[in-house]
């Protein structure tokens, strides 16, 4: 995160900004799809996401023994770990 006044001034004030966190992100995408099954997406293509989203909490315990992950974390390292354990 770069410096500037209003981050400066939240921090000072101990006014903290709402952490975007993964799993709620992911469960509102698939809500979203859920509501387009049938006008714009099958429903294997939710039954995909879903998956994705079991496969996404079972990386998040197995590797770094969390549930859920501030998405300003994601970084090149976590990808690639989580491509590695997918693959696996």
């Amino acid at each position: 995160m770069s410096l500037t006044f209003e981050n400066f001034k939240n921090e000072y004030l101990g006014i903290k900004e709402k952490e975007r966190m993964l799993i709620p992100i992911f469960k509102e995408h698939n809500r979203k799809i859920k509501e387009l099954v049938g006008i714009e997406y099958a429903s294997g293509t939710l039954e995909r996401y879903e998956t994705s989203l079991k496969h996404t909490k079972d990386f998040l315990l197995w590797k770094y023994n969390i549930t859920d992950v501030n998405i300003e974390k994601i970084d090149h390292s976590f990808v690639t770990e989580y491509e590695f354990y997918l693959r696996k």
